[in-house]
């Protein structure tokens, strides 16, 4: 074989699932292997490589190249992180405007203060006199009561 595929072995598996060790090439999906040992599950697991190789070539299925499982990982990865960096500039712009639109909303509740403020210095009119308009008769004239 000309290509090397990683292997990840672990275990060890608990005794009542079988005991052992588990091996998979995480770039070829579903192959995996098994032994009592890790060196045994790793040795079994590349046989498990070859014989998957040689099925997918057989099937005329596609063979993903070695690492192409973790090479997605990283582009996965580096997307992910692009979001989240937007995500966060994004964040910190409406931050921003939150700032500002609080500050216009201080200097209106100031303001609003300062004028109630300033009409409980009012003093009170005296004689103020309150007409009340109505129209009466035919003739369309205006009283004042």
């Amino acid at each position: 074989m000309d290509k090397f595929y990683p292997i990840i072995v672990v275990g060890p598996v608990a005794p009542d699932e079988g005991g052992g060790y588990i091996g998979y090439a995480p770039d070829l999906m579903g192959c995996m292997g098994d032994g009592s040992t890790p060196e045994e599950a790793f040795a079994n697991t590349q046989e498990a490589v070859l014989e998957w190789i040689e099925e997918a070539k057989a099937s005329d299925r596609p063979i993903p190249l070695p690492q192409s499982y973790s090479n997605k990982a990283k582009e996965d990865r580096a997307e992910l992180l692009k979001i989240i960096k937007d995500q966060d500039e994004a964040i910190e712009g409406l931050s921003e405007e939150l700032q500002k639109a609080t500050q216009v909303i201080d200097g209106l509740k100031s303001t609003v203060r300062g004028v109630m403020t300033r009409i409980d210095e009012l003093p009170m009119w005296s004689g103020l006199a309150v007409a009340q308009i109505s129209r009466h008769g035919t003739g369309g004239e205006d009283s004042v009561h």
